[in-house]
């Protein structure tokens, strides 16, 4: 039987007492993962080495680049094909599939992928659509073009809308649901990102639209001070209600946080009209 690479040896990382790594062939290895209930070929142990480089990495001292190389459909999946379907936006609003359908075709799907590099298993949850935060706050999801755009249930004047994050909103239980069904099934082996929470002034466009806010920008400044205020406190409690049931056990962060809150004032929805 033909011996593993010491190459794929370098990043199928195991604890000494699971074996003599060099005397393992790849049947041997799978068979560990199956014992383990790991279908998932990145060993836990990696993590450390992740959190470490990336840290470096966005210190300015590890020296080389941030390399994520994962290799899809480098192996055979174990089990049958799951029910439910892949997770995307043309999909996200079909809640006839349990989140633990929904994380076990996401499981089914990881378990093809060599994680070569930086690499490590992650679920993003931007399948959601960009800007989800205007759908918790009562905004309409429409992805009926397959992709997910966000619209007001009903166009107000400016002066009668209030953005107001509500926790109780089925989308907001629909991704805590998968989370912690994620959290079920892989405890902390797989990092599930934060949803694309959008930006301040994307999520004021959604309730106000585009050309009506570009107008206000100029009658009514006050008023959309007033909404892009309440914006960001719905961004932020959904930030901290969602990472409540990520943390502590999520192996790290991926967001875009700081990026689109602070650093766009200027929203690609008053340039791109939805």
């Amino acid at each position: 039987m033909q011996k593993i690479s010491q190459k794929y040896l370098n990043h199928f990382v195991f604890r000494k007492k699971d074996l003599f790594l060099e005397n393992l062939s790849y049947t041997s290895i799978r068979s560990i993962c199956e014992m383990k209930n790991m279908p998932i070929h990145f060993h836990p142990d990696r993590w450390k080495q992740i959190r470490e480089d990336y840290d470096l990495w966005w210190n300015r001292k590890l020296n080389r680049p941030i390399i994520k190389m994962p290799i899809f459909d480098a192996y055979q999946p174990i089990g049958k094909l799951p029910k439910a379907p892949l997770l995307c936006q043309a999909n996200c609003h079909d809640f006839q599939y349990t989140p633990e359908q929904i994380i076990q075709t996401i499981d089914y799907e990881l378990s093809k992928i060599e994680f070569l590099g930086d690499s490590f298993p992650i679920v993003n949850f931007d399948v959601f659509g960009p800007g989800i935060t205007s759908a918790f706050c009562g905004a309409k999801l429409d992805n009926h073009s397959g992709g997910v755009w966000f619209f007001p249930k009903e166009k107000k004047p400016i002066e009668e809308i209030q953005i107001k994050y509500n926790p109780d909103n089925q989308w907001v239980e629909r991704i805590k649901s998968i989370y912690l069904a994620g959290q079920k099934k892989w405890e902390d082996q797989v990092l599930m990102s934060m949803p694309d929470l959008g930006g301040v002034l994307d999520i004021v466009a959604v309730f106000r639209e585009t050309e009506n806010l570009l107008i206000d920008l100029y009658d009514t400044p006050e008023e959309v001070l007033r909404l892009c205020d309440e914006a960001y406190t719905a961004w932020m409690e959904a930030y901290h209600d969602l990472n409540s049931v990520l943390q502590p056990i999520n192996p790290g962060y991926s967001d875009w946080g700081a990026f689109i809150v602070i650093n766009l004032p200027i929203s690609y929805n008053l340039i791109f009209p939805i």
